[in-house]
């Protein structure tokens, strides 16, 4: 009789505690609701998940949080606000909110959002890292120590490893190069840049261009994994065959890659703690700069080697000339990712509408580049536009975002770009195979949905 009274005092509690909860979060809804009612935007289409339906686009590939924006913003106007579940997202399509929001440093990123960095499955992915810091204090003293290493100074320096692997990306893509094969430059723009990253930053040995490597399998099921994940709740505790197996690919992926960085760190510490000379890359700018100024936890650093390696799957591109002007088109229609994030902790002025507290703010680069108030002729691949003050306006272009937090990356993806691009244009005619549709899907990074196919010839006259 005991047993059974416990057993039903078991379930009564379960069943109250799970009423609670659900009284407490329609209360929650309720009360979100009301404060965002002057807010323009789609109805919520479900009490509980809001308007989920509406991003399930993004985990098929058929859409990107950019794109949805876009709709929307057509729509409704400059301001909109979504509903992620319980979560209010309201996206702001105006530069003076983009420069109130991410030049303040008070203003932090939303953990509900970069939680996906942080853990992959219980197991962690990209940890407290420069991405997936939401606390400034912590998110300032990695900084202050990653700061030296990606100095445009200190990349000059490295420019023969830049120059190597664009020369050895050549030759690859020469091999094939007879005018009638479709050749993958979506999958020779990757395996270039995790070689460069590779040489740049660790020293390492291998070569990922001509040799199969784990890492590009790995570092895309990571993201998409990590993606799906935050679209898909029921995934993280689905128990079927199927789902298990999903998770289980995910997490051998993450720890091959943390091994990796893991290996190569300790060992680089061990070598400067055995008196050996460093190499000259970017691992060991950071552990002296480290040693010198903070202290940074092995955990921490390899941390920063996921997000770094993670940083080469948003390279791809269709056609180039190259000069400065290109580059700041190209990342003007196709940003590395669709736009980042801020939570409001005081009620946020944007226009006419006063945002309450609590509701993630979206800026949305994609959205903003392609606005004809903001750029003329906004879908129109004009280089000449940033020559011109018509198209110059302030705080609508931040392909590597904008303030304190802007990408730590962006002097090293410029400088890996103009190389790797100048010396294929040098050497190679490339004409893009017709047919082929452009577009993007998000991956946490955008990513072209095609493989870029290129018909190559070698360039008369040309010396690689």
């Amino acid at each position: 009789m005991l047993t059974l009274f416990i057993i039903q005092f078991a379930v009564l509690a379960a069943l109250l505690g799970a009423v609670t909860f659900v009284v407490i979060l329609a209360v929650k809804i309720l009360l979100v609701e009301h404060s965002i009612k002057h807010i323009p935007g789609p109805p919520r289409k479900s009490f509980f998940l809001g308007n989920i339906s509406d991003l399930s686009g993004i985990v098929e590939g058929t859409s990107t949080f950019g794109g949805i924006f876009l709709k929307l913003h057509a729509t409704y106007g400059p301001v909109v606000v979504l509903r992620n579940l319980h979560v209010p997202m309201a996206s702001l399509m105006d530069p003076k909110a983009v420069k109130d929001a991410l030049l303040n440093p008070e203003l932090l990123k939303p953990k509900i959002q970069y939680e996906v960095f942080v853990h992959l499955f219980g197991e962690r992915f990209a940890g407290h890292g420069l991405v997936s810091e939401t606390n400034h204090e912590r998110w300032a003293r990695h900084r202050r120590a990653f700061n030296p290493a990606f100095h445009r100074q200190y990349l000059m320096e490295l420019m023969d490893t830049f120059i190597d692997s664009a020369n050895r990306l050549t030759k690859f893509v020469s091999a094939k190069a007879d005018g009638k094969t479709e050749i993958n430059m979506r999958d020779a723009i990757k395996k270039v840049t995790l070689d460069v990253i590779a040489k740049t930053g660790f020293s390492m040995e291998q070569d990922l261009i001509f040799a199969d490597s784990k890492f590009n399998d790995a570092i895309e099921t990571c993201f998409e994994s990590a993606l799906r994940s935050a679209m898909e709740l029921s995934l993280r505790f689905n128990p079927t065959s199927s789902a298990r197996a999903y998770r289980k690919r995910a997490i051998d992926a993450l720890r091959f890659l943390r091994k990796t960085g893991e290996t190569l760190i300790r060992q680089r510490l061990a070598d400067l703690e055995a008196g050996k000379p460093l190499p000259k890359d970017i691992l060991s700018c950071i552990i002296k700069s480290a040693m010198v100024e903070e202290s940074i936890q092995l955990d921490e650093m390899v941390d920063e080697f996921m997000i770094f390696f993670a940083a080469g799957d948003v390279s791809c591109f269709k056609h180039f000339f190259i000069n400065f002007q290109v580059f700041k088109e190209t990342l003007r229609l196709f940003p590395p990712v669709s736009g980042t994030s801020r939570i409001s902790s005081k009620p946020f002025q944007c226009g006419d509408y006063t945002i309450p507290p609590n509701v993630i703010l979206q800026f949305s680069m994609l959205v903003m580049s392609r606005q004809e108030q903001y750029f003329k002729d906004p879908l129109t691949f004009d280089p000449e536009r940033f020559t011109r003050d018509e198209d110059k306006p302030l705080y609508t272009y931040f392909p590597f975002s904008l303030g304190p937090r802007n990408c730590i990356g962006q002097n090293f993806a410029m400088i890996e770009a103009k190389v790797v691009l100048t010396k294929l244009m040098q050497n190679l005619n490339m004409d893009f195979v017709p047919g082929q549709k452009i577009g993007f899907r998000d991956k946490l990074t955008l990513t072209p949905t095609n493989d870029c196919l290129h018909y190559i010839t070698p360039r008369k006259g040309a010396q690689q």
